[in-house]
């Protein structure tokens, strides 16, 4: 009577109890790789390597495939790796990495929309964002801000005035609250009404204090007050509220004493009404939740299955007793 199939990468393992079990396709290709292998280590010649292929291809049930390696070693190398005993293939550890680096990305988009949600309510006041307070000091007669370039108007749509609204800007004279001026211009009229004044650019804020750019000069010809090159100014005692409706272009923003004199000691805070801040909350929190569903489906299908692989495979394969 021939001897039972034994599959030539399984260790010797027999066929199933029942001879009439129907031959699944890993089978034959564990089969076929097995005949590959003699055939290339010069076992078989091409005429049994075809006969044996042949046969085994066209296989239905197990005890088809009966006697195909009586006579033949089992390959060295061909026993299931680690990674097949295991079920994790390559594919399945690639995917659970990158889970794990949506699951860390998402985490910051939650936090980033979880703060801006924080930002848009619970640190709104009248309509604006409190964006920070900062003091600033100058032997000069201004203080004068880097130019600040925003996106311009594209059709339409305003970029700038999209992203921020209206800023707002509370100045105050320190110690004791004297006449302050502060006025927003374009930046090519801001330059020529400094020019010849003594006056300090913000040019940083390297741990937390700012940083200046000194240019020599003298009192400044005209009072800021009386200058007509400012989109937007405020001038007076105490402290002094200037709103300005952000519009594109590159600005400047300028800040002194009322009459011109020197130095100049201000406390400025700075507020911001950002309409498009929810719309951002809502898109950071959406992103988020989609990149944490993503990886945690990479992570958990691969280990689902590869367990299911490892609990089902002795069932699949019973080893020979005896």
């Amino acid at each position: 009577m021939p001897a039972p199939y034994n599959a030539p990468s399984s260790g010797r393992r027999a066929s199933q109890a029942n001879p009439n079990v129907r031959v699944s396709h890993a089978e034959r290709t564990e089969v076929t790789d097995g005949l590959s292998k003699h055939y290339a280590d010069g076992r078989l010649d091409e005429e049994e390597f075809n006969e044996r292929l042949d046969r085994a291809m066209k296989a239905k049930t197990r005890s088809d495939l009966d006697g195909v390696f009586d006579d033949l070693p089992e390959p060295q190398g061909s026993g299931p790796t680690a990674a097949g005993r295991s079920g994790w293939t390559t594919g399945r550890i690639i995917s659970v990495v990158t889970g794990a680096v949506l699951m860390v990305c998402s985490l910051g988009l939650l936090g980033g929309g979880a703060a801006a949600t924080w930002a848009t309510t619970a640190d709104r006041h009248g309509g604006y964002v409190d964006l920070g307070t900062q003091s600033y000091h100058t032997t000069g007669h201004a203080l004068a801000s880097g130019q600040v370039e925003l996106s311009t108007a594209a059709g339409r749509w305003d970029v700038a005035r999209t992203l921020f609204g209206t800023v707002r800007l509370r100045v105050t004279a320190t110690p004791g609250g004297a006449p302050v001026f502060a006025g927003i211009a374009p930046a090519g009229a801001a330059d020529r009404y400094l020019s010849g004044v003594a006056y300090a650019t913000v040019t940083g804020f390297p741990g937390d204090h700012p940083s200046y750019l000194g240019h020599a000069g003298g009192a400044p010809a005209v009072l800021p007050a009386q200058a007509r090159i400012w989109t937007v100014q405020t001038t007076g005692p105490g402290t002094q509220t200037l709103a300005w409706p952000v519009t594109g272009g590159r600005w400047t923003v300028v800040a002194m004493n009322a009459d011109g004199s020197a130095p100049v000691n201000i406390r400025v805070n700075v507020a911001a009404s950002l309409p498009a801040l929810p719309w951002i909350a809502t898109g950071l929190l959406i992103a988020g939740v989609v990149f944490l569903t993503a990886g945690a489906l990479l992570i958990t299908l691969p280990v689902r299955n590869a367990s299911r692989e490892r609990a089902a495979r002795p069932a699949a394969d019973p080893p020979v007793l005896g």
